[in-house]
């Protein structure tokens, strides 16, 4: 078997204890499959100058997991860093990549939508992404209704009076809301999740208000496919 030659992987992640614990994680199984590739684990803190001087005399790569490299310019080799986007940034990157995605735009009061671009119904979610990811927050509508909504008989609590919506086309997966979720890097999957709701949507021939009231995110996981890191270990140690 030929002797590869030493290379050099530079992961970039945030320093908190959850993520060290997965990079570390990562680090140690790469080194076990493909020895001649050296790993070292940076913050967007750190400079050229606070990480040893010998890590660049290797070919390198730089990958920053979630995150810009803030402070780190690597010197030489590839970099690789991804981060958050905002909704209608996402929608429109998907768009123009062919990506089918569901109509999305920003909520306006008084705006009507059309049932013939966005179908009967529609969910209306917080924009800023800390309260998208509650699942309270996500409301359904009939999209005739979103002209007429008044904000000031919404309660001072709710989500839609917090900050500026997103309303999106409406998925319908049944009575029980269910959705997939997938982590991927470099374009190959590291696991899957699925989310059912274990309480019933309301019946959509029902009244606007009970419409409105329904619970329709998913919160349960169910089942989750196993992290895969097989392809992504491949294509960095070939």
């Amino acid at each position: 078997m030929p002797t590869l030659a030493k290379k050099r992987l530079i992961i970039v992640a945030r320093n908190k204890y959850g993520m060290h614990y997965d990079v570390n994680a990562i680090a140690r199984e790469l080194v076990r499959r493909a020895p001649h590739i050296a790993v070292t684990i940076a913050s967007p803190k750190d400079t050229v100058k606070s990480l040893p001087a010998d890590i660049w005399q290797l070919p390198t790569v730089t990958v920053a997991l979630g995150i810009r490299l803030g402070r780190l310019t690597p010197p030489r080799g590839a970099i690789f860093q991804n981060h958050q986007y905002k909704k209608l940034e996402q929608f429109e990157r998907f768009r123009s990549a062919g990506i089918t995605t569901p109509r999305t735009g920003l909520f306006r009061p008084g705006q009507n939508f059309d049932e013939t671009d966005w179908g009967e119904f529609v969910i209306l979610k917080p924009l800023p992404l800390s309260l998208t990811s509650k699942g309270s927050s996500v409301k359904l509508f009939r999209a005739r209704s979103l002209a007429k909504l008044d904000f000031a008989k919404l309660p001072a609590s709710h989500a839609l009076r917090l900050g500026p919506a997103l309303v999106q086309e409406f998925i319908d997966t049944g009575l029980y809301p269910s959705k997939w979720r997938v982590l991927s890097l470099f374009g190959e999957p590291l696991y899957s999740a699925f989310s059912i709701s274990m309480l019933p949507r309301a019946n959509l021939s029902a009244e606007d208000d009970m419409i409105e009231s329904s619970l329709i995110e998913p919160r349960t996981v169910e089942r989750a496919g196993s992290v895969n890191l097989d392809s992504w270990l491949g294509e960095v140690s070939a």
